[in-house]
């Protein structure tokens, strides 16, 4: 299950959504007509404290930019050697 993270007790802020988190995209999202599931790989955090999420979509090779609005997460993580290379830094 994808774990809603609370804030830090440094007075930092969490994410919302875990490294490897897999997420659906709403329909209309950044210009996509369907519905897709991809793989959470990177987090921003903008001024104003709204978050975005680098989204890996497996099928097309592509990741995109996506707002914590847009995606709806599963409940599930997907393993780090699904998603890297054998050897890779990541």
């Amino acid at each position: 299950m994808v774990r809603v993270r609370e804030d830090g007790d440094d007075g930092s802020q969490s994410f919302t959504l875990e490294h490897l988190a897999v997420v659906r995209v709403r329909a209309g999202a950044a210009g996509e007509a369907d519905v897709r599931e991809g793989t959470v790989l990177g987090r921003s955090r903008a001024e104003d404290g709204s978050e975005a999420y680098a989204v890996w979509f497996e099928e097309r090779g592509e990741t995109a930019m996506l707002a914590l609005a847009d995606l709806e997460p599963t409940g599930e993580l997907r393993a780090r050697r699904d998603v890297y290379p054998e050897g890779s830094s990541h």
